[in-house]
């Protein structure tokens, strides 16, 4: 069965939401309680649909009421011509309709940083997800009840709303607070989630502070002497401004952990490329059969000793690698041992045509860099390029104190080799994850470099 799209959701219940209040006023009981529910029930399929956590649907279904409530407001002023009925039905519509494509737009421009695929809603958290639903509301019929009250007769929440937004001081220092209390509880704890009372008592602490801030610099509404209906109504402002800053904090300390664990994951993914390449490196197919073929050829044309130093020489380089197998970082002086055995094995291969000059700084030597690192750029050099005594291939192999660089000429094969540029960017990732360095790659028609951070 073909799932619902977006656009079913979103039209089905903002038609919903027009019926549901057309009814409602037809039958004189109000529609708030319905209205809440259908918005929150539209929130969390679409959350759902997204397969987000729950922390983050919680977190956007408070953010969808909060906001939906004031969008409300504002969408209805143009059809306060209309007849009460119709023009709530249809304020109504295009409310629901904007909140259910701004959600969708919302997770389309943070696909990576909101989606969690890895840790959906399962079924045992439909409970948190229902009394979170239920708080909320609970949150709804108490504002609705206040709002009745006396309190708020002749007041434009809208109006109390734009007179508080428009404070940016107290939004600053809201937010500052906020953003302080979710670094150091992350400091503190290692989570974002404090608990239920710490949070409680913040809010209620910053809420009823940012209720006195404003009702400071606004005396014409405290005239003489405190105006405690005045403190109250903003309060209630109060409330709704900090669980939208509240929710959106969230949000944004969310996604980037979220950001954080995908990189930390792709990191060890990378790593683990690298050492897979590492160990294929150990015992490369391809190498020892080249080296077997050699050892052959030298056998067959009856030298002996030549032979014999081969197998020395190749010996000693599988020895190097078992040796330092477990090492992901070794000095330069070491690595050179390495590449000298193996540059020794070409040249048996190339007699003539491969030319290696080498000028290494002696307090260079002692430095580290990542281990096969330079093999790997000589291996790339010889794989891509014509080896013949008529045009060289001339490696030379550098260092300035900063960097160790391994520079060749280009000569192009007339049939260039496959290459998946795997091992380029082993390396690169090899040395962001040890030091956060990179490498550097320089290139000509003529020439070719890659320079190596020494560690």
């Amino acid at each position: 069965m073909k799932r619902i799209g977006y656009a079913g959701i979103i039209h089905g219940f903002a038609l919903l939401h027009a019926v549901t209040t057309m009814v409602c006023y037809a039958a004189g009981i109000s529609d708030t309680l319905l209205l809440t529910l259908l918005t929150v029930i539209m929130t969390a399929l679409i959350c759902i649909r997204e397969r987000l956590s729950l922390e983050l649907t919680v977190t956007v279904i408070i953010l969808a009421n909060i906001i939906g409530y004031l969008l409300g407001m504002a969408v209805a002023i143009p059809f306060t011509r209309l007849p009460e009925g119709y023009a709530h039905a249809l304020s109504t519509f295009l409310t629901t309709e904007l909140m259910g494509w701004l959600l969708v737009l919302f997770f389309r421009w943070f696909p990576s940083v909101v989606r969690k695929d890895d840790e959906p809603i399962s079924t045992g958290q439909i409970a948190w997800v229902a009394a979170a639903v239920a708080v909320v509301l609970l949150i709804r019929i108490a504002l609705t009840f206040v709002l009745k009250t006396p309190i708020f007769d002749g007041v434009s929440i809208l109006d109390l709303t734009t007179t508080f937004l428009s404070n940016s001081l107290v939004l600053l220092l809201m937010t500052g607070g906020t953003l302080l209390f979710f670094l150091s509880n992350r400091r503190k704890t290692g989570r974002d989630w404090s608990g239920f009372w710490p949070t409680f008592l913040f809010f209620c602490g910053i809420s009823v502070a940012a209720a006195l801030v404003v009702g400071l610099v606004t005396p014409s509404r405290l005239e003489a002497d405190i105006n405690w209906v005045h403190f109250f109504e903003l309060l209630v402002i109060a409330a709704i401004c900090e669980a939208a800053i509240y929710s959106l904090v969230f949000l944004a300390f969310y996604a980037l952990s979220v950001r954080r664990r995908m990189e930390a994951e792709r990191g060890r993914a990378n790593l683990a490329q690298h050492e897979y390449r590492q160990l294929k490196q150990q015992v490369n197919p391809h190498f020892l059969f080249n080296s077997l073929n050699i050892l052959d050829c030298l056998i067959a044309d009856g030298k002996g000793p030549e032979a014999r130093d081969y197998v020395h020489k190749l010996a000693a380089l599988y020895r190097y690698m078992l040796r330092s197998e477990n090492e992901p970082v070794v000095q330069l002086a070491e690595e050179m041992e390495y590449v000298r055995m193996y540059l020794d094995l070409l040249k048996v291969r190339f007699s003539e045509g491969l030319d290696v000059e080498t000028d290494l700084q002696e307090e260079d030597l002692n430095r580290y860099i990542v281990k096969y690192s330079l093999q790997m750029l000589i291996e790339n050099a010889q794989k891509h390029n014509s080896i013949t005594p008529a045009e060289p291939l001339r490696l030379r192999i550098s260092s300035d104190g900063v960097f160790v660089s391994v520079r060749n000429n280009r000569i192009p094969k007339l049939t260039p080799p496959e290459s998946t540029g795997l091992g380029l960017k082993y390396i690169s990732q090899a040395y962001r994850e040890r030091s956060g360095k990179d490498i550097r790659i320089r290139e000509t028609d003529h020439e070719y470099q890659v320079e190596l951070p020494l560690l």
